[in-house]
């Protein structure tokens, strides 16, 4: 009987399901002034929803007959589970900007629930579901919606929109001409009366500097306002771009008596050219923040001014030619300066230097000469480092020293030439640093051996089981034993990022790089820490700060370097001493971080009291102020502060444990890459990945189509939340994430 009761009370267990979409839909224009434009095309979505603790984000994409998309996205709360309605609210000043008449097509919506709608600090969002193309509007005409005109465009000083343009406010007693006069649709207040209640009469913005507005220009703008209470307020507005308009407050004044008044401000316009907007925002105890007075009393009236980077020739630069004189295919070039000209959209052009005198050096007219291009035949034209390798003529083409298939440019690769017997080596760039892979590109190799942190390693072919070397990097040289003469051809390509800690005594270090260079120019900046040098080339060649040598390093050596301390050393076309630096740029309040180089420091040393979260095991957990961090982890930190400075070296090998669900792991590049590129190898296993930067979270979906994911580029100092079907244990390899 007891087994009987369990079995039903099992039966009748509530299931809860992902809450999702009905298919029912409807819209219309919503109008929330008085002039009949709609500001928003909205849409009405249905869903059931199952879960009345959590938020749910929409997210929808509307799109018109030429292409043209608009996007929303909305935090909403919930009261009760069951059929419920969200709203798509879509501006209408876009949908105008575009000119396309509708019906226009909801071609994506997407339905996802998160925690709280705060920003940020905890999981990223749950997609419950999503929808493509699941709904047709009515048919709208673009002229419908909001225009997003300026009461008037300038494109000399001063820039006077008079009282014939924006007098009175919105269809007061008086209306305003053309109301509302500002460019993304914000709205007048339409009560009071003309002359008794809050309204811009005139906007006069001059340049002290010129004639006409000049980028960096010191600006005056002044206002022409009628004050009905010393209470009430401007805020002059201004943004330096009208197609992406970000509005920030340059001054907020207030009245300080009644009737018409005069109130002005003085400030520099923003470097950049093109079209900037001024808007005054006048209304009754009006909050200085604000860049749309939307206040039964409030005005709002927009200028545009184009500032212009030049007015005529002489305001542009003369372009310094010098820098470019020299040996070019085979004559010497004396480049001229050049006067930069004034373009008709009054932009400076960017002149390139292309006029110049010529001195002809060149014998075989193939343009280039031995001396100044290293020409290797100058009485055959068609032999010159320009040519192209032809693969079966018995001659050296292009004056590489390789003839015929022996060049790499008749493969696409880089050679490099291994005797039989030992040989110093290290690779520029190795994708897979699993010594099994090592060892299929060296064919022949019976043994490698290297040294790391004063250890040496050891790979045995005819022992493998008990050989110590797992794995190598570009960091590393090695010793490679060949049972005969053989060619190797690597990619010619290198790593973007290589660091190496050496230890005071002999290092084994790798060269990543395809370019040959003098070992005095290679090691100029760390010479302070070098004793020895030591390369292999059918023997050992050394290198002494005291007593120097002249010899080149050339792509594939490997290099012994005795030094006189612990040193951190990273390469960027040369050994440059110390770590590298990164800035993290914080916004304020939460962000989602990674540690992109490795150091000693603890977290306080780095972030000051700024408290640090991880996530581990599904459960949220706050790294103390004297621990190391672990650079598996990505981090959630709340700050005001706006950047901190990160020192350290590139992590070229890390683990991450991953448990199924959400994960918080580190992104441990300082170059943004694509998502899919680096985790390529076990996509499979990932249901979602996501970002969080201002405020804003980005997602991947393997499942969506790749055009509707929000989230492409991974960036450097950005945690990745990964949502991962298995458990399971993944390895950094290189610049790629592999199962191990």
């Amino acid at each position: 009987m007891k087994r009987f009761t369990i079995i039903l009370w099992l039966i009748f267990l509530p299931i809860v399901s992902a809450s999702s979409f009905t298919g029912r839909f409807s819209d219309f224009g919503k109008d929330t002034g008085t002039d009949g434009l709609f500001n928003y095309l909205t849409i009405k979505a249905e869903a059931n929803i199952t879960d009345a603790a959590k938020y749910y984000l929409i997210f929808g994409v509307l799109q018109d007959s030429k292409g043209n998309s608009i996007e929303h996205d909305s935090c909403n709360s919930v009261v009760r589970t069951g059929l419920q309605n969200f709203s798509l609210d879509f501006d209408g000043v876009p949908i105008y900007r575009n000119q396309v008449d509708g019906p226009y097509n909801l071609t994506y919506i997407e339905l996802s629930s998160i925690a709280n709608c705060s920003t940020g600090g905890g999981m990223p969002p749950e997609i419950e579901q999503y929808l493509i193309n699941p709904y047709r509007t009515k048919a709208y005409s673009y002229k419908e919606f909001q225009k997003g005109q300026a009461a008037i465009y300038c494109n000399n000083s001063p820039c006077i929109a008079s009282s014939a343009l924006i007098q009175s406010r919105d269809n007061i007693s008086t209306p305003e001409p053309n109301a509302p006069n500002t460019l993304d649709g914000c709205e007048d207040g339409s009560y009071g009366t003309y002359l008794n209640s809050e309204s811009i009469e005139s906007i006069n913005v001059t340049s002290m500097n010129h004639s006409f507005f000049k980028v960096g220009d010191t600006v005056k703008v002044q206002a022409q306002v009628y004050c009905d209470s010393t209470y009430d307020k401007i805020n002059f507005v201004y943004s330096n771009d009208i197609t992406n308009i970000v509005w920030g407050v340059k001054k907020s004044i207030q009245c300080s008596s009644t009737g018409l008044a005069n109130l002005d401000t003085i400030f520099n316009l923003d470097n950049k050219s093109g079209q900037h907007a001024i808007r005054g925002v006048f209304g009754f105890n009006l909050d200085p923040n604000k860049v749309c007075g939307d206040g039964y009393y409030d005005d709002n009236d927009d200028v545009v001014i184009y500032a212009k980077e030049c007015n005529s020739n002489s305001d542009c630069s003369i372009v310094e030619c010098d820098n470019l004189d020299g040996c070019h295919n085979g004559t010497y070039r004396n480049y001229n300066d050049i006067q930069n000209k004034c373009l008709a959209d009054f932009r400076c052009e960017t002149a390139s230097c292309t006029n110049y005198t010529e001195l002809i050096t060149d014998n075989d007219g193939d343009g280039y000469d031995i001396q100044c291009d290293n020409d290797c035949n100058d009485s055959n034209a068609n032999i010159n480092p320009g040519a192209v390798e032809i693969c079966n003529n018995g001659r050296d083409d292009n004056c590489d020293g390789l003839i015929d298939l022996n060049d790499p440019s008749c493969q696409g690769k880089f050679q490099i030439n291994l005797l039989k017997g030992w040989n110093l080596l290290s690779l520029p760039k190795i994708q897979n640093r699993s010594i099994n892979d090592i060892i299929k590109k060296l064919n022949y190799s019976e043994k490698i051996v290297t040294l790391k942190n004063g250890t040496w390693y050891v790979y045995d072919k005819f022992n493998p089981a008990n050989s110590s070397l797992k794995e190598l990097s570009e960091a590393n040289g090695f010793w490679v034993k060949e049972t005969n003469n053989q060619t190797i051809l690597i990619n010619n390509e290198t790593a973007t990022s290589v660091s190496f800690e050496l230890k005071n005594g002999w290092n084994l270090i790798g060269y990543p790089s395809m370019e040959e260079k003098d070992v005095n120019i290679l090691f100029q900046n760390v010479m302070n820490d070098i004793e020895t040098i030591y390369i292999y080339n059918k023997g050992f060649i050394s290198f002494n700060p005291e007593k120097p040598s002249n010899f080149k390093i050339k792509t594939g050596m490997g290099i012994f370097v005795r030094v006189n301390k612990d040193s951190s050393w990273y390469f960027d076309g040369t050994y440059k001493k110390g770590q590298q630096v990164f800035n993290l740029s914080l916004s304020s309040g939460w962000n989602l971080i990674s540690m992109p180089l490795s150091s000693n420091k603890t977290v306080n040393q780095i972030f000051g009291a700024n408290k640090l979260y991880y996530l581990k095991n599904n459960q949220w957990k706050e790294v103390k102020g004297a621990d190391l961090f672990n650079y598996s982890y990505g981090y959630w930190i709340k700050s005001n502060q706006s950047s901190f400075l990160i020192d350290g070296v590139s992590m070229n090998n890390l683990y991450f444990d991953m448990a199924s669900g959400w994960n918080l792991i580190n992104y441990p590049f300082k170059e943004s890459m694509n998502v899919e590129g680096i985790f390529q190898s076990v996509m499979g296993n990932i249901d979602e990945i996501a970002t969080f930067d201002k405020g804003v979270w980005k997602v991947y979906n393997p499942a969506k189509p790749s055009q509707l994911n929000s989230l492409v580029i991974l960036e450097a100092g950005k945690g990745i939340f990964v949502k991962v079907k298995n458990n399971a244990q993944w390895r950094l390899n290189g610049q790629t994430i592999v199962a191990t």
